[in-house]
């Protein structure tokens, strides 16, 4: 039996992991990414960012996909071995969806930003504005030009105004 290692838990690691377990139920799939959580990245600016979260046992466990909560050390593409959380794990097929991370900007007064990458930042701004909700109202805006002058598409949250 085949074995697909895919590491990443986001949207991409999780749907090549629905993908591969739809091709085939002769293959064995797992899953490594460090947290418990597939966390929709595009509904962080929502102001509860709890709701974000989607737990990977939800959507992996009824099609047969192991997840290995770790983060990947190394991978060696000749021995065709991935080593996440001090296990060493063999693969025929390797599916790198790992994503991407926010780099925060070296400048003066860089610790007053938030963002919502992550939910952590998300909490942190959500935090933030609720010890202010006295003086501080948040409005979210969306862009309304058209998806084709926009990558991701109309509807998609564009920032907040501090009113």
């Amino acid at each position: 039996m085949s074995h697909v290692v895919i590491v990443g838990g986001g949207f991409a690691g999780v749907w090549a992991a629905v993908a591969a377990a739809r091709v085939s139920e002769d293959l064995r799939i797992s899953l490594i990414a460090p947290g418990d959580d597939m966390v929709l990245r595009p509904r962080l600016y929502e102001p509860d960012p709890e709701q974000a979260a989607l737990p990977l046992r939800a959507v992996l466990g009824p099609i047969g996909v192991r997840h290995l909560r770790a983060a990947v050390e190394t991978i060696d593409v000749e021995a065709r071995v991935v080593r996440a959380g001090g296990a060493a794990v063999g693969y025929d097929r390797l599916v790198l969806a790992a994503g991407s991370r926010l780099v925060r900007p070296e400048l003066p007064g860089a610790e007053r930003l938030f963002d919502v990458d992550t939910i952590e930042g998300a909490r942190r701004l959500a935090a933030h504005l609720e010890d202010r909700r006295d003086v501080t109202s948040v409005v979210f805006r969306r862009w309304t030009t058209s998806p084709a002058r926009r990558p991701g598409g109309a509807g998609e949250p564009a920032g907040a105004v501090l009113t």
